[in-house]
């Protein structure tokens, strides 16, 4: 019983949600075709695939090849931003913190020192790296899917923002000590290559689902039973709860588009690109981006403002993204929380705002 208190502890988001939908429904039933079935088969895939590879130590074995090379906390600054990002774009901002903040904690602690802006930085590289791709992050998944967009024209949304943002998230990098670190890492061992290589080939086939190459309707079933055979166990280690927060919003807001006076007040403030990108920027800093996401789709044609907006606000408070918290929540077991709030939100208000003027001059001008 502890240990289900303690999960729905952590849930806050979910329960939240939950609590809200329950008092919609005394109002409205909402359909069931108001789910996305095809952007929950996405999240389910990837996630049991990272699971998966995460289970056989890949991504830490990955890791740990490229930070023992590193030796001052600038080095190491640059390696693990530059890793975090392509984490994320193909394994979801999700996965890569939750294979490299553990990792940076243990450099910091044989290092005999605390590892506050290596954490943070690698946060943000995540957010900014998951904004790459249409399978990055879960927002990234349902507004390709919503709006049926086609790779290119994602990509050329995209690439913009997380090149200007990657160079912003560098040049602050350069502000970390080049003082040598003494540490010595853990030696990961790979457990199985066939497997790997199985994993590897079954995170191919989930990404060009959600490509649209191959049809989601084949490729979780087979996702499934492959799991199934190998590691059955990762099939109950998948994070429902956000499945299902996924769930509760594709219903809330279908409660919320039978609003007349809703869909009136919502929609006014999405009339130009401009004010999309921001009001979506400003939304994510109190829902966070995903909510954000779902909840402004339906009530706006600037998809490009929108998905560029609710990137943006990956910047800035704790909740902007909820990738944000599973590095706050592995952070905070380890050291105090003090510095890492600090600078975490300094240098997150910077780049919202530095990033945030450049789009606002360049592409939407």
């Amino acid at each position: 019983m502890k240990s289900i208190i303690d999960k729905l502890s952590e849930e806050v988001v979910f329960i939240v949600l939950l609590f809200v939908f329950s008092v919609s429904v005394f109002f409205r039933i909402p359909t069931i075709e108001a789910i996305d079935w095809g952007v929950l088969a996405a999240l389910w895939n990837l996630m049991v695939v990272a699971l998966a590879l995460e289970e056989q130590r890949f991504l830490d074995y990955l890791a740990n090849k490229i930070c023992i090379r590193y030796h001052t906390e600038r080095k190491l600054a640059f390696a693990l931003i530059g890793l975090s990002a392509l984490f994320a774009m193909f394994m979801t901002n999700d996965v890569a913190l939750l294979t490299l903040v553990p990792i940076t904690i243990i450099i910091g602690k044989k290092g005999r020192f605390n590892p506050y802006k290596l954490v943070a930085l690698e946060t943000i590289a995540a957010n900014v790296g998951s904004s790459l791709t249409p399978f990055g992050n879960p927002q990234n998944i349902f507004l390709f899917n919503y709006f049926n967009m086609k790779p290119l024209e994602f990509f050329s949304f995209t690439a913009p923002f997380v090149i200007i943002s990657m160079i912003g998230l560098l040049l602050i990098a350069m502000t970390c000590s080049k003082s040598k670190l003494d540490f010595d890492l853990e030696k990961i061992i790979i457990k199985s290559k066939t497997e790997i290589i199985v994993y590897l080939g079954l995170l191919v086939v989930a990404i060009l689902s959600i490509l649209h190459v191959l049809s989601w309707h084949l490729i979780t079933p087979m996702i499934f039973i492959v799991i199934f055979i190998m590691k059955k166990k990762l099939i109950i280690d998948v994070d429902y709860f956000l499945l299902g927060t996924f769930v509760l919003f594709f219903l809330l807001v279908d409660n919320l588009l039978a609003l007349d006076n809703i869909v009136d007040i919502i929609s006014t403030q999405l009339q130009t690109p401009l004010k999309t990108m921001w009001v979506s920027a400003i939304a994510s800093q109190g829902i966070s981006n995903v909510p954000a996401a779902i909840l402004l789709s339906p009530f706006t044609l600037n998809k490009e403002a929108l998905l560029i907006g609710v990137s943006l606000g990956g910047f800035g408070t704790l909740i902007a993204s909820l990738a944000n918290l599973i590095s706050w929540k592995l952070y905070i077991k380890a050291f105090p929380k003090r510095k890492y709030f600090r600078y975490f939100t300094l240098t997150n208000v910077i780049l919202l705002i530095f990033v945030g003027a450049i789009m606002t001059l360049w592409i939407f001008n």
